[in-house]
């Protein structure tokens, strides 16, 4: 599926539907993408445009085209995979710590991620009477191809987490989900993030 095609996205809803005719009751949208390191300013309208269409846009569709799966459960749950680079308040102090050389540069991944973090809160809002939780989730600062940019761009320390952590960490909080963290921004260990 190719989530910055709406065409691709239905496609994939409709072979799910046929796969899965009893409806789904878990949504991980984890697709991402991030432009070259750069200072923000030196940003391009086209990768702009493309980072938020990918990080925003595409979990939205992936979202709308799977709702009437999750109608035919009782449990509904959605999980974006969003990231501590969407966290307003983490930016403006320089990012955890002000450890985070990322701060200042990846200006489309960072709004994009903030943009994702809203629209789970609309999302969590829009959906609650329909039974669904719809989350945030952080997956840490992990070591990936992604994550080691940080360090790459300047960054003191190399991620703390391997990606098997991080994983388990994400999936213990993604199946002790409930309705009480509905709207929440949460970390990979489930502790609640600011925004």
């Amino acid at each position: 599926m190719d989530t910055s095609d709406e065409a691709s996205i239905q496609a994939a809803a409709e072979q799910v539907s046929k796969a899965h005719p009893q409806g789904v009751d878990m949504l991980l949208n984890n697709a991402g993408t991030q432009e070259s390191v750069t200072r923000a300013i030196e940003t391009s309208g086209k990768d702009y445009a493309a980072v938020l269409a990918a990080n925003v846009v595409g979990p939205f569709l992936v979202t709308k085209h799977f709702l009437p799966l999750f109608m035919k459960k009782k449990t509904r749950v959605i999980v974006n995979s969003s990231s501590i680079c969407g966290s307003i308040s983490a930016t403006v102090k320089g990012g955890i710590g002000g450890e985070n050389p990322l701060a200042s540069v990846l200006l489309p991944y960072n709004t994009s991620k903030a943009a994702l973090n809203m629209q789970t809160a609309v999302l969590a809002n829009d959906l609650k009477e329909d039974g669904f939780t719809v989350v945030s989730l952080h997956p840490g600062w992990v070591r990936t191809d992604m994550g080691n940019a940080a360090q790459e761009f300047g960054g003191k320390n190399a991620p703390p987490l391997d990606v098997l952590t991080s994983v388990a960490g994400q999936q213990k909080v993604i199946m002790g989900l409930s309705q009480k963290q509905n709207g929440m921004f949460l970390n990979w260990d489930g502790t609640k993030l600011d925004w």
